[in-house]
């Protein structure tokens, strides 16, 4: 989260203008700067909610003038990834004028921004993070970010140090996207482990948080 920020800080002070201009001492207000933020989730998730507050600080510590506007697909009830697009799509069309940055909280959220073909996207400055995975798209030059480095298997055997007598481990992920990505990496990571220790995928069965 420190270096998402520092990167978010470092970034900002050149996408959102080099020059700021103290109205005690010019007489001119800053030029305010339309930012918009993307999240897959919805408002009271906290990684969310978390990313959120500190791209808040970020911007108010480096004194910018922000109209902040805030998208949540809400992906926990609107499983259906084409509806997300087309949500995200639709309230990106109302958007009048141009945005000097897009910010994107997650993995879901970045993939559903990168699907639309609409002008808005493509001329915008876009920072990503929560994303396992990137490659750079067709058309997308003005895009950068942090890549989360997630190593399953470090943990699997952090876990057996610390609990040598456990003979089972169960990795518990969601349907969402994000959840399936996660999983599919922890079999990636875990599966020259299976035959000796019984590692148990409880997304096979187990559909949300209350049931596990």
């Amino acid at each position: 989260m420190k270096v998402f920020l520092l990167f978010i800080l470092f970034f900002l002070s050149g996408v959102l203008g080099c020059v700021q201009y103290a109205e005690g001492e010019t007489g001119v207000p800053p030029e305010i700067r339309r930012v918009l933020f993307v999240c897959s989730y919805h408002s009271e998730q906290i990684w969310g909610r978390k990313v959120l507050n500190g791209v808040k600080k970020q911007l108010d510590r480096a004194g910018y003038n922000v109209d902040l506007r805030v998208i949540y697909l809400d992906s926990k009830r609107l499983t259906n990834t084409e509806v997300r697009n087309s949500l995200l799509e639709v309230q990106l069309r109302e958007v009048k004028g141009k945005l000097d940055l897009i910010i994107v909280s997650d993995e879901e959220a970045n993939n559903a921004l990168f699907s639309l073909d609409i002008p808005l996207v493509k001329e915008t400055p876009v920072v990503f993070c929560g994303v396992m995975r990137y490659s750079k798209k067709l058309d997308f030059d003005q895009v950068t970010g942090v890549i989360c480095d997630i190593d399953y298997e470090k943990v699997f055997l952090l876990g057996r140090k610390l609990f040598p007598e456990a003979r089972k481990v169960y990795v518990f992920s969601d349907q969402s996207g994000a959840g399936q990505a996660h999983e599919a990496l922890a079999r990636q990571q875990l599966a020259k482990y299976k035959d000796r220790f019984p590692v148990v995928f409880a997304g096979d069965s187990i559909l949300d948080v209350n049931s596990f």
